[in-house]
């Protein structure tokens, strides 16, 4: 008879770790280092039926933590944003921009009614003997004989 086709009879116990991940354990053994008992034992089917029923995030803790943790602050982000990065809500412009008159120190109604001020250009301007001076051309690369032209 093969050891497949033959029922498994032997008690386990359900057991998790700090990161709330489970698993089955023989119940009359000592539990690996980590991991403590769920409270649930059984045979292998009844275990794995409740780990099933349980276990549904298969994500360790630690990252659900991070990744709920990183959701918050996108949306403290997104809501910061909104309210012209001062945590106040924000006004309108009536073109759909966001006024940051908290931050100029006027009122939302002044600084609406001025057209905003042309960004200053981040590139260097040339001096004289810059704009003077043409560019050189680099010398081709000497040909190889026999080669066609």
């Amino acid at each position: 008879m093969n050891t497949d086709e033959r029922e498994d009879t032997k008690i386990y116990k359900v057991v998790l770790n700090h990161e709330e991940q489970y698993s089955i354990w023989p119940a009359d053994r000592e539990n690996p280092l980590g991991w403590f008992d769920e409270g649930t034992s059984g045979l292998k089917a009844e275990c794995l039926a409740r780990i099933k029923e349980v276990w549904t995030d298969m994500r360790p803790l630690s990252l659900r933590k991070r990744m709920e943790e990183a959701k918050l602050n996108d949306e403290a982000k997104k809501t910061e944003a909104a309210a012209g990065g001062n945590g106040k809500a924000a006004e309108g412009d009536g073109n759909g921009k966001v006024v940051e008159a908290e931050r100029n120190g006027k009122t939302a109604a002044a600084a609406a009614d001025k057209p905003a001020k042309p960004k200053e250009s981040k590139s260097r301007k040339k001096s004289a003997t810059e704009t003077a001076t043409p560019k050189r051309k680099r010398a081709a690369a000497p040909k190889a004989e026999g080669t066609a032209a």
